[in-house]
């Protein structure tokens, strides 16, 4: 029997004679030409050599690589347009939901408003307007005007003090024992503050025949009310403005004629003013900053509520007084503040403290430090009522 010796190994096998022959892999002359298209030659069996094409397994490879690559694109393509449509969709939801009233107003926020809704902010701000310019009327027609801030409310401790009985100098003389002459003499220096303290009081709260804070500020207007060297400054108040600027967001055909002729710049921008008027929260977003270099200019002084409108009285009281008690009067609430300005003649007393020769604001007192501080303890009772009162 014919025998065969397979390479690698020392084994003999016999061929069975009965078996079919194996095929060979046919390779082409061009094809082994081209070395990079043969990976390498390896035994297939023990009985024939193998060679494996690589062209085909690198054709597959990069068919798979670009398939990916295309997939990839895709879901990329497709996560865009998703996010796009839900983009456009909330934009419509947007446009057809009815607006009122908004939460912060800015010029961002109205640029995005369709014209409905331009038109239903215009008639909320007017309709808060009409309101807001009745009930400032009100009160202050209902509100006597004081020519000095109010005295502070005696405490309890005050009245029991005031309603002691009176300790005489001859009785602290009479004293023998040194320790309750000194006693008495405290005893009698608080029974006398308690009492000038209820005393002031019930004279300021029982005070008649006053003017009311509605005449003040129609003198006001008409120049009437004149302050030292014929001064007519005052700090605008809110009733100012509302008597002062126009509701043009009432007018519906002025509105409608500004958005037939494209000016709907100018409803956005009268929303954002009288929006400032009101107090409402407003936002700068999407509008330049303004800026002003003097702030005692009449623009500066003319600035509505959420801006600096007391630009000229805080440089007043920083040049008067010092920056110590201008921060007392910037830790106020808005309340007090309008209080007391609005309410008493807190602003005629600190204008009367600074003089304004060329413009630039100087302090009367220079170095009488007697009289600024009989001021400052003026200015400390003013801000202690308007705390009290407000």
């Amino acid at each position: 029997m014919a025998k065969r010796i397979y390479r690698n190994t020392h084994k003999v096998k016999p061929i069975n004679p009965g078996a079919k022959p194996r095929k060979i892999a046919s390779i082409h002359a061009d094809e082994l030409i081209h070395k990079s298209h043969v990976s390498k030659l390896t035994t297939s069996g023990p009985q024939h050599n193998v060679v494996r094409i690589a062209g085909n397994r690198n054709a597959n490879l990069e068919t798979r690589i670009g398939s990916a690559k295309q997939q990839r694109l895709y879901r990329k393509k497709r996560q865009e347009r998703i996010r796009q449509e839900r983009k456009e969709q909330a934009r419509k939801a947007e446009a057809a939901r009815a607006v009122s009233d908004i939460s912060v107003y800015s010029h961002m926020k109205l640029r995005r408003a369709t014209e409905t809704q331009i038109r239903q902010v215009a008639a909320h701000i007017a309709k808060q307007w009409d309101e807001k310019k009745k009930a400032e009327e009100e009160r202050a027609k209902n509100t006597v005007w004081r020519d000095v801030a109010a005295p502070p409310k005696p405490t309890k401790r005050d009245r029991m003090f005031a309603g002691r009985p009176t300790i005489t100098d001859e009785m602290i003389a009479a004293e023998p024992i040194p320790g309750r002459r000194k006693l008495m003499r405290q005893q009698k220096r608080k029974i006398e503050q308690a009492r000038n303290m209820v005393s002031a009081y019930n004279a300021y709260a029982m005070s008649e025949n006053k003017k009311t804070v509605w005449a003040i500020r129609q003198e006001e207007r008409n120049n009437a009310r004149r302050g030292q060297f014929g001064r007519t400054q005052h700090v605008n108040s809110l009733l100012d403005d509302l008597e002062e600027h126009q509701n043009v967001l009432g007018d519906k055909a002025w509105v409608e004629s500004q958005l037939a002729s494209g000016n709907r710049a100018e409803i956005e921008d009268a929303i954002m003013d009288q929006a400032n008027v009101l107090g409402l929260k407003t936002s700068t977003a999407g509008a330049k900053k303004k800026h002003y270099a003097n702030a005692l200019s009449e623009r500066a002084a003319d600035l509505p509520i959420g801006e600096n409108r007391y630009a000229a009285l805080e440089q007043a009281i920083k040049t008067s007084l010092g920056k110590k008690r201008l921060n007392q009067f910037r830790q106020l609430t808005q309340e007090q503040k309008r209080h007391l300005i609005e309410e008493t003649n807190f602003v005629d007393q600190v204008f009367d403290w600074v003089i304004s020769p060329h413009g630039q604001m100087r302090s009367i007192f220079k170095d009488d430090k007697p009289q600024q501080s009989r001021a400052i303890q003026s200015y400390q009772k003013m801000l202690a009522g308007a705390r009290e009162a407000a």
